[in-house]
């Protein structure tokens, strides 16, 4: 007889309780916010590894134009200005010229020039989080800072740009 009002019991139950519904809940919610700090740390390695593609395809820019044009550089030999436009020509796809992107010839003060290709995190409204990115690859890919015309290792506490030695 207890074992019938007990079965009885069991078939009459419909739906959850709020207790349960408040767990299956909860659990939700802890699983949408690890999804969402995945995402974002994943956007901020997807927007580093495109600002260093971008560099490496200037730096050919640059290789193409130098080939092209050695006899007549005079005009871009104008040390420390932007000369972005100069690499247009040699770009399969200018439209990331300009903006946050540069192109500098700087005089290396031993009757030579070093051509250098780098991103202004400013200019390009990129977060922090992008600045750590790339500070932590720097060494392997070759990334610099700029500290008063000095060219050093990227340090992302001290620059707003970076850059990648071009020639």
């Amino acid at each position: 007889m207890y074992l019938d009002v007990f079965a009885n019991r069991m078939n009459t139950r419909k739906g959850f309780s709020l207790i349960e519904l408040l767990i299956a809940v909860l659990v939700i919610c802890i699983l949408a916010m690890a999804m969402m700090l995945a995402a974002g740390s994943g956007r901020s390695s997807a927007d580093a590894t495109v600002i260093v593609s971008n560099l490496r395809s200037l730096r050919s820019a640059c290789v193409a134009f130098y080939l092209m044009e050695r006899d007549n550089l005079g005009a871009a030999e104008t040390s420390g200005e932007n000369n972005i436009a100069l690499l247009a020509p040699y770009m399969a796809d200018p439209s990331i010229l300009g903006g946050a992107y540069k192109f500098v010839i700087i005089d290396d003060g031993y009757g030579g020039a070093k051509w250098w290709v780098g991103f202004n995190f400013d200019e390009g409204e990129k977060s922090d989080k992008v600045k750590e990115k790339l500070f932590g690859r720097a060494r392997t890919l070759g990334l610099y800072g700029e500290s008063e015309g000095v060219y050093g290792l990227f340090d992302k506490y001290i620059y707003k740009d970076v850059w990648m030695l071009a020639r």
